[in-house]
């Protein structure tokens, strides 16, 4: 059937090329035409003027123009016979077309019918092997959840047994550290504290056999001074942004003291009063000025020392009277002459000054040239610097306005003192012997 179709289509297509010939010659027929009648009435003009030469052209032109005319009359019977028949083959061609055309959209139409309902069927068969999978799947990860749900019990139960341990197994090492650590410390202090005795020994027995110590050091009475309110006073005036703050540490400090005076680190039971004793045996000479001496009668690192070459100052009244020179006065303000000092103790009681530039300059002042300066005083490894001028601040405790920090605290005597000894003692702390240089 399609064959047949090409081949009628062929043909059509054949003879639209040969009418469009013959329509091509009869166009061109008619432009000679017009081109003739062109040239008649040309020759109609000329005949005016010949008239006799031109007949005889005219005739033979007439003649020529009849025969063209009558070719041209045939030529187009031809070609209406032609057109008739060819109209009569297209529409013999199109009858038979039209009906294919309506086969092949009906076939058309079925194949689609066809391939959509094989697709619904694919799909079909996709989503309920879909569907299986889902339900498959669901009971997969209901058990895995279920599962899940089982062995995560099961890691809590043993992180509940675990995690004590290892908090415990932690703490037992931060402890066993601790404990080296501790131990290791024992051993240096040991025998730091072994050659402390055995120096402090050997010095007591020196002292003794020299001869010379036989003439007595007599430490002078202190000047008439300020009373405490009249230095609070100053003060406030002289830094006014802390003096409250330094007020509630010295109360909250002589308060303390009161309650509890075997807690003074001057009292005999105390273990770092009984090696600094032995630091002061080292070092101390002549006349001794204890720096913040406490309320008890006497110091228990200063009982080696001769009663009549010390003294004290304390703004504490003693609990009973001291038996050496004292003055009730804070560090800021020592009252006796320049140099009047071979020896400055300060013991744990530097920290609690509240205008330290002045307590020191203070203490430089009675303390001789070449004197000795010697201190025990707890030093951290790193505090902020103090500056009671400055802006208010928040105490690191209810007793202390600062800590010495090792950062910081021994800049301060670097321009004024040789440093002699630096020994390291319970609980953080020092002990330190300066010497005072120059002149003045």
């Amino acid at each position: 059937m399609f064959d047949g179709l090409q081949r009628w289509l062929s043909l059509i297509l054949f003879g639209t090329a040969e009418r469009d010939a013959k329509i091509q010659r009869h166009l061109d027929l008619q432009n000679r035409l017009a081109e003739i009648d062109i040239r008649l009435k040309d020759v109609a003009a000329s005949i005016e003027l010949h008239p006799d030469l031109l007949r005889e052209q005219v005739s033979l032109l007439v003649g020529k123009v009849t025969v063209l005319a009558a070719g041209a009359q045939a030529t187009d019977a031809a070609l209406s016979n032609q057109h008739g028949a060819m109209a009569n083959e297209v529409n013999a061609i199109l009858n038979t077309v039209i009906p294919v055309r309506h086969s092949v959209a009906a076939l058309e139409m079925r194949l689609s019918e066809l391939n959509a309902a094989q697709q619904q069927s694919g799909i079909d068969t996709l989503l309920a092997r879909s569907a299986e999978l889902v339900g498959t799947l669901s009971n997969s990860q209901a058990t895995s959840l279920s599962r899940q749900g089982e062995m995560a019990n099961e890691v809590n139960a043993i992180l509940n047994v675990v995690l004590p341990l290892q908090q415990r197994i932690l703490a037992l090492e931060t402890r066993i550290d601790g404990l080296d650590r501790a131990m290791t410390d024992a051993r240096a202090f040991d025998q730091a504290h072994n050659m402390l005795l055995a120096r402090s020994t050997l010095a007591l027995t020196s002292r003794r056999a020299d001869p010379s110590s036989g003439a007595k050091v007599v430490a002078t009475n202190p000047l008439p001074t300020a009373s405490l309110q009249a230095q609070m006073t100053a003060f406030k005036a002289a830094a006014p942004n802390n003096f409250e703050a330094w007020y509630k540490a010295y109360v909250a400090g002589v308060e303390e003291g009161q309650r509890t005076p075997e807690g003074n680190l001057s009292h005999e039971g105390h273990i770092g009063a009984g090696y600094f004793r032995m630091f002061i045996n080292v070092h101390a000479r002549g006349r001794i000025l204890d720096v913040g001496c406490g309320p008890l009668p006497l110091p228990a690192y200063l009982v080696d020392c001769p009663l009549e070459s010390l003294a004290g100052i304390d703004p504490q009244d003693p609990h009973m009277p001291h038996p050496f020179a004292f003055a009730k006065t804070f560090a800021e303000t020592i009252p006796w002459p320049a140099a009047s000092f071979d020896t400055v103790v300060v013991a744990t009681s530097l920290d609690h000054v509240y205008l330290l530039d002045k307590a020191l300059a203070e203490i430089k002042r009675v303390l001789a040239p070449g004197g000795r300066l010697l201190l025990w005083t707890a030093l951290l490894q790193s505090t902020p610097s103090y500056d009671p001028y400055g802006p208010a601040f928040e105490p690191p405790d209810q007793y202390h306005l600062f800590h010495p920090g090792l950062n910081w605290f021994y800049e301060l005597f670097r321009s004024d003192y040789h440093l002699i000894e630096r020994l390291p003692t319970v609980s953080s702390a020092e002990f330190v012997a300066f010497e005072r240089i120059g002149s003045r």
